[in-house]
């Protein structure tokens, strides 16, 4: 048997174990498509075991082949689990199973890093669990986890997602938070609508067999993502000063996110944007931080909420663009909340 949940042995017995051998299995199968290396080809003797355990202080933990979970994270019956926790355990299956791959696999190479491991399973934990169970985790991910990260984000002194000054104890557990999670998955899915979904999973391939069975740091990330960017012209539209690099490396080496104001000449058509950093008590930082943000928006006369590839990418603390439409009209930015 290569997947199968383990548990005490009356759970077994009265199926309870059955709903997240299904999910399980559907969910590992479609991580082996989508990143294109199987998880049993990681080692001859691999196996998938999830395992409940009746007294469990962690929620979860993605042992290498042998999951562990608390019961009430993995076991499941009609008769006595509500709905709350049947969506539970679909996510924190997808969850830990991403970590076989971001985590496991590629393994970032210091705590400062973590994200590289926890942003990814936290993304993949909604839309990993989108693709095979309808459980309208896909737009949930706006309000749960894009909206949680950007008030964490706004306090006076957030750390970055890469941060640098970790080193003791404390400071690792304090790495385990609501940025390094909630902001690493919101800026992970920011980049994959500016890049494409196809252009995006084949960077993340080439991540994961450049670097199998060993550390990583955030530019093997980058530097992968950008070259699938650059073969499929994903850049074109942007401009010679676009650098990809350094478009990470705003939303990742620097605390904080901006917020954007927008002024629009009716007669023109152009579109002023400003960008400045956000604080919650404030309105605004008083850092000067600049990030690079992809820019996406619609307008009345031309009504499309389901392009979310960027248009234009902000690199200045002022940008003139063209919105390609004349008149009073209302003019929506941030499509699907994609940005961050």
């Amino acid at each position: 048997v290569r997947h199968e949940v383990i548990a005490r042995p009356g759970a077994i017995s009265d199926g309870q174990g059955d709903y997240a051998q299904e999910t399980g299995q559907a969910l590992l199968a479609w991580m082996n498509t989508h990143t294109n290396y199987d998880f049993f080809s990681q080692n001859a003797n691999l196996k998938m075991t999830q395992a409940a355990i009746p007294d469990f202080g962690a929620g979860a933990m993605e042992n290498w082949g042998l999951l562990t979970y608390r019961e009430a994270y993995l076991l499941y019956t009609q008769q006595h689990t509500n709905s709350y926790f049947k969506q539970l355990i679909a996510y924190i299956l997808s969850h830990e199973i991403a970590h076989m791959w971001f985590g496991n696999l590629v393994t970032n190479d210091w705590w400062d890093v973590l994200w590289l491991n926890e942003g990814f399973a936290r993304y993949y934990q909604y839309f990993l669990t989108a693709a095979v169970v309808d459980m309208g985790l896909a737009t949930r991910f706006i309000t749960e986890q894009v909206h949680t990260s950007l008030l964490s984000d706004s306090s006076d002194h957030p750390h970055p997602l890469t941060n640098p000054g970790v080193g003791s104890p404390a400071s690792v557990s304090a790495m385990f938070s609501t940025i390094t999670y909630n902001k690493g998955a919101a800026v992970i899915r920011m980049t994959e609508h500016l890049l494409g979904s196809d252009v995006h999973r084949q960077g993340l391939r080439n991540y994961l067999r450049e670097k199998d069975f060993s550390t990583v740091k955030p530019i093997d990330l980058f530097n992968n993502l950008d070259l699938a960017g650059r073969s499929a012209g994903a850049f074109n539209a942007y401009g010679t000063e676009f650098n990809f690099v350094d478009y990470y490396k705003s939303w990742t080496e620097q605390p904080g996110h901006p917020v954007l104001q927008v002024t629009i000449n009716h007669r023109t058509g152009q579109m002023t944007i400003y960008q400045r950093r956000f604080n919650i008590n404030t309105g605004y930082s008083r850092e000067n931080t600049k990030y690079i943000i992809p820019i996406t928006f619609t307008s009345a006369p031309n009504i499309d909420f389901t392009n979310t590839k960027p248009s234009y990418i902000l690199t200045k603390a002022v940008t003139v663009i063209d919105r390609n439409a004349y008149g009073d009209h209302w003019t929506i930015l941030n499509v699907q909340q994609t940005g961050f």
